[in-house]
């Protein structure tokens, strides 16, 4: 698992202040109104209210998988449908900031 450089330094600092499902898909709201819509992987494993400032961002390709963590310690994963093409972070203007 490595470091995901470019998305660290996107949302490093910012709040993450909810955890969604929304069409087949996860969206993951930050408190300055920026979205990251994520296609997840099968799981069947509860959305959990992992609601935090962002430390930095890992990424697992095998399995695919994102983990966030927090800079109170704590993490939060979510699995990744594809290793790629699974992120996406559009801020509170809907300008595109980060795809992945």
């Amino acid at each position: 698992m490595s470091l995901n450089q470019k998305l660290t330094h996107v949302i490093q600092g910012r709040t993450v202040s909810s955890i969604a499902p929304a069409d087949s898909k996860l969206h993951v709201t930050f408190g300055d109104g920026s979205i990251m819509t994520i296609k997840p992987g099968a799981t069947t494993d509860p959305i959990p209210q992992a609601v935090g400032e962002v430390e930095h961002v890992r990424q697992e390709v095998a399995p695919p998988a994102l983990h966030f963590d927090y800079k109170d310690g704590s993490t939060w994963s979510t699995p990744l449908a594809e290793a790629t093409s699974c992120v996406m972070l559009r801020n509170a203007q809907g300008k595109l900031e980060y795809v992945d």
